[in-house]
């Protein structure tokens, strides 16, 4: 058989204590708990210098150093990539460009070497 939420007495306590507080003080609980959750490992890091690396240490440094020369050099080759796909595209459509023109002079000069082929028959075999 279940105890009543009366008679309990967990329920009791948070009833009471529902009662005391003034209404949204349950939010400023959950604010002081997420500020210490974020906070606490800040100041944690600044009393335990042991699991901060050493900022002048040589060897990180280096690596630091070497890490920003790759990262510069791979924005450059994006940045070449970027230009060459351009210069890419661009040609490709002048080759198309071309294309169309070389085949339109064609069809051009066979339509109008039909038109004088007939005009000449028609000089040649004149009554």
């Amino acid at each position: 058989m279940l105890p009543s939420p009366r008679t309990d007495r967990r329920s009791f306590s948070f009833v009471t204590c529902e009662r005391c507080h003034p209404p949204g003080f349950d939010r400023t609980l959950g604010h002081t708990s997420r500020v210490q959750r974020y906070q606490t490992p800040r100041v944690i890091k600044t009393l335990d210098p042991k699991q901060q690396p050493d900022p002048g240490a040589p060897e990180i440094q280096a690596l630091k150093n070497q890490l920003t020369e790759k990262e510069k050099k791979l924005q450059h080759l994006e940045h070449d990539y970027e230009k060459s796909r351009v210069r890419h595209d661009q040609e490709e459509k002048l080759i198309i460009t071309a294309w169309y023109n070389m085949v339109s002079l064609r069809v051009q000069k066979k339509h109008e070497d039909d038109r004088t082929g007939f005009y000449a028959f028609q000089k040649q075999y004149r009554f």
